[in-house]
């Protein structure tokens, strides 16, 4: 406490703090140029053209780029082999009219009793989600259209939403070309993302060329949002650089092609790259040694994500991170870790660094089945000798000119995070594992335990002073307060920090638990980066979380008039306004934010509490299912309707939202057994029902006091009062809430007629009742009793 308070008096000074300085004038000495605002407008050779050949140049964070397309007018024979490679399938539009899936099958997924389907109208597809209660009736129905299909080629394809910001979601399922409809990865298990898996520029840089948005709008800290135009797949110039030099030369000397000064130097040929750098080339993308603990892809604070060019220094921006003993990392086979498989081989230790990817794939080309064996045994006998391979693991003798070295050396295997698919796994062995990898596997969810994290390339590690903060990122989610300790003083030995730093490192911290210490680092963010909207954001979201409202909605105004556009900062905005009481400003914060992300889950409810407040109870109602569409397990937003249907005198309306509800959350079921019992309408009672209910969620939740607390009341209305006091026992020692304990205590010795006892716990349940406690069996009580006895003041 004393700390919030040293914080809340430095905010004071911050929060209104001239703002008079440029971001420029702000940032610290140190900060790379990199990463600091420039025009975007030009390169070496001078100013951009608008357009060269027809083809509109790009600005901005990508600069220099034109349509991948260009390249097919002088390259025409590499441009169609490409079209063939899973590169330039990795990212596209969906197109019902050649429909590789099964449009219109249903998808029953058993671990979360969710419905999907996915279907073609007018010209899009669109992804149905919906549940089934106990009548077989639908309800919680969601739907979500496809803007863009995510994979690499047909094996597996992957859906994603595109909202007005421009930010990208992956939808739940996936099509498997061997299966079928399934969960897509990392969905496969209760309480996934449902439709919130925000889909980041790391993600996408591996998918699609690099997008046209301003300059900064790429840096670590920036929110997630694309162009709604983006380019399909991979392309040329993901692996050559900007090509609009390359054809400005070419349309305007077309006689120089192929000479000394012509196109050829306006392009980037990896072929001409160090060992080193073409090596860097593929591990932009196929260095994964992990997708499924914690972060180990972390992206430098300092350097924008589209500066990052063929023949850079991979680990200048992206660092690299691993975990595990030796035996452990060569056991673990991702779907995205071709590199790191290979890096674990001895041919490419024996190599001295000179194997690549590029040593055996020809990235231009798909290898057609029926030439792969010949084409990569002689890439294999670049190295090695006919006769260093005579028999097979059996000792069967073949002909080693017809032999298949791939399948004998490189097998198949499940990845651990997409256990769908079988890939070929580049680790090169020389005998066959002990165990089939490509044995049919289920989903894991990772254990969390703390990860022992190291570099993955020791040799350019530890050249950035904030190594150790990168590494806290890897295995944050298990952070201790030790290690928090330790994360927070390398963070203060090593300044200066670009904003970025800041943002993401306060958000880490947050994250991990650790709020003070956030808040700390991000007041000095805030202080250094006056500007900067991202870091008040998120300065805003720990304040909230430190419980200090009115604080937080200083922060967040402020950030909000730096960036209006920010769905994220609207938001936050809207939750400072309900946290201080001001509903109507939440109100409105909360509709701008909603017409930006119109998918939020947790932006329904709250909106709908909001509602709910000023009295619009028919809208409430409308937000509230709304937020129960998006996510079918919100017992929040059940009981709220239920308690409006309640006020409206709709009894049928009540049951009816709790019947939902309880088909999904066993918790609820004792709602309805309230609602059973004390219905609005007397017509709607039903004793019979609510007891049977009440005793299966008892059993159900045996260590749940609270379902102890609905038992006890159904066997007090329902002339099993003689049972009651023994569930009401359970109730207190499984800690229940004690007003309702008092007061069904209260009944029981109504029944028994003896008011001095009921009354005594009458008495107490009156005192009880003064403190606050989120449990709406109070307020049925309280109505029950004031039925039968004089009514409790509830203060």
């Amino acid at each position: 406490m004393a700390e919030l308070r040293a914080v809340q008096a430095t905010l004071l000074i911050l929060l209104f703090a001239s703002n008079s300085c440029s971001e420029e004038t702000s940032t610290p000495v140190g900060v790379p140029v990199a990463a600091r605002d420039v025009s975007g407008e030009s390169d070496r050779y001078g100013p951009f053209p608008r357009t060269v050949g027809g083809w509109k140049v790009t600005r901005g964070a990508a600069a220099g780029y034109v349509s991948d397309k260009a390249c097919e007018e002088c390259h025409k024979e590499v441009w169609d082999s490409f079209q063939t490679s899973g590169m330039s399938k990795s990212f596209f539009r969906p197109d019902p009219d050649h429909a590789f899936e099964d449009l219109g099958k249903p998808f029953y997924h058993q671990a979360t009793g969710f419905y999907y389907e996915m279907s073609a109208r007018d010209g899009k597809y669109w992804l149905e989600r919906y549940c089934k209660d106990e009548r077989g009736e639908r309800f919680a129905v969601f739907q979500s259209r496809v803007d863009w299909v995510m994979g690499v080629g047909n094996p597996v394809r992957a859906y994603l939403t595109q909202n007005a910001h421009g930010e990208l979601y992956q939808l739940p399922i996936c099509w498997y070309a061997d299966g079928g409809w399934g969960m897509a990865p990392g969905y496969d298990h209760k309480g996934h993302q449902r439709f919130e898996r925000m889909v980041d520029r790391t993600c996408m840089s591996c998918h699609s060329t690099y997008p046209e948005m301003p300059v900064g709008a790429d840096l670590p800290h920036k929110s997630n949002a694309f162009p709604h135009d983006l380019s399909p797949g991979i392309g040329c110039q993901r692996c050559h650089g900007p090509g609009s030099r390359h054809v400005e030369w070419a349309k305007r000397t077309p006689e120089a092609r192929g000479t000394a000064g012509g196109p050829h130097t306006r392009i980037l040929n990896p072929a001409r790259f160090s060992d080193r750098q073409r090596g860097d080339l593929c591990l932009m993308c196929h260095l994964e040694t992990e997708a499924r603990y914690g972060n180990m892809l972390i992206r430098a604070f300092d350097r924008p994500m589209f500066s990052l060019q063929p023949g850079m220094d991979l680990a200048r921006f992206v660092y690299h991170l691993d975990h595990g003993t030796e035996a452990e990392r060569r056991s673990r086979i991702q779907a995205g870790g071709q590199a790191y498989r290979l890096r674990l081989s001895r041919c490419h230790a024996e190599s001295a660094g000179k194997m690549t990817c590029l040593t055996c794939h020809d990235p231009h080309r798909k290898i057609p089945k029926r030439e792969q064996a010949d084409f990569y045994r002689a890439k294999c006998l670049q190295c090695h000798a006919l006769t260093d391979c005579s028999k097979d693991e059996l000792g069967h003798t073949r002909d080693p000119a017809k032999s298949d070295c791939i399948s004998c050396h490189m097998f198949e295997a499940r990845p651990a995070d997409i256990v769908r698919v079988v890939i070929r796994d580049h680790l090169i062995r020389r005998h066959p594992p002990a165990r089939d990898l490509t044995a049919p596997r289920v989903e894991q969810r990772p254990e969390r335990k703390p990860l022992d994290i190291v570099p993955f390339f020791p040799d350019r590690s530890g050249k950035d002073p904030l190594w150790d903060v990168y590494a806290g990122f890897g295995s944050n989610f298990t952070a201790t307060e030790s290690s928090l300790r330790e994360w927070k003083h390398a963070f203060g030995r090593t300044r200066p920090h670009p904003v970025a730093a800041y943002v993401n490192v306060g958000r880490g911290m947050l994250e991990a638990g650790d709020t003070a210490g956030a808040i700390e680092i991000l007041v000095e963010g805030v202080s250094t980066f006056a500007k900067s909207a991202e870091a008040r954001w998120v300065l805003g979201q720990a304040l909230l979380q430190a419980g200090k409202g009115a604080s937080a909605l200083a922060v967040l105004s402020k950030a909000h008039e730096l960036d209006g556009e920010n769905p994220g900062i609207e938001g936050s905005l809207a939750d400072a306004y309900a946290r201080v009481g001001q509903h109507q400003r939440a109100k409105a914060a909360y509709e701008r934010t909603l017409e930006s992300r119109p998918d939020s889950w947790l932006t329904w409810q709250r909106y709908g509490y909001t509602l709910f407040r000023l009295g619009d109870l028919e809208s409430a109602v409308n937000a509230l299912h709304r937020a129960i569409a998006l996510n079918p397990d919100d017992a929040y937003a059940y009981r709220t309707v239920s308690s409006i249907r309640k006020l409206q005198r709709d009894g049928i309306g009540t049951l009816r939202i709790l019947e939902q509800g309880s088909s999904r959350l066993p918790q609820l079921q004792s709602d309805l057994v309230a609602a059973l019992l004390l219905p609005g309408d007397p017509l709607l009672r039903d004793d019979a029902r609510a007891l049977a209910l009440a005793e299966e969620t008892a059993k159900r939740l045996p260590k749940d006091g609270r379902s102890r607390l609905y038992l006890a009341l159904a066997m007090l209305l329902t002339d099993h009062a003689d049972r009651a006091m023994p569930e009401i026992e359970a109730a207190r020692l499984l800690g229940a809430d004690v007003a309702c304990e008092s007061a069904l205590r209260s009944i029981y010795w109504i029944h028994r007629n003896d008011r001095a006892k009921a009354n005594q716990f009458l008495a107490r349940f009156r005192r009880e009742l003064e403190v606050p406690a989120d449990e709406p069996l109070r307020q049925t009580l309280v109505e029950f009793l004031r039925s039968r006895t004089a009514a409790p003041r509830k203060k």
